[in-house]
């Protein structure tokens, strides 16, 4: 997701791909609070909007596993967002 734009109403997903004793349980955050809910390897945005830009985590962690012992991934400062005249209104990178 580093470097791209997203117009706002648009669609946005983060994803992340785990390889470890199944079956997975995963957990996306936004900036440090969890997102209820968000519990799949994927995390749809739509429709995006200036308020979505900020760092989001996803937790990795094999059920058979006390919570949270497994992978943590952060993506900061994510969701690049312009308005429909192609103003920036927010600039993302990842990590």
């Amino acid at each position: 997701p580093y470097g791209d734009t997203v117009v706002a109403g648009g669609y946005f997903a983060l994803s992340v791909t785990a390889v470890g004793t199944e079956p997975l349980r995963y957990q996306w955050s936004f900036n440090g609070d969890e997102i209820p809910g968000a519990t799949d390897r994927r995390h749809v945005l739509a429709p995006v909007q200036p308020a979505h830009a900020g760092t989001y985590t996803v937790k990795v962690n094999p059920a058979t596993l006390p919570w949270p012992s497994g992978y943590t991934q952060t993506y900061d400062n994510l969701v690049p967002v312009t308005d429909n005249t192609g103003q920036g209104i927010v600039s993302g990178g990842g990590q």
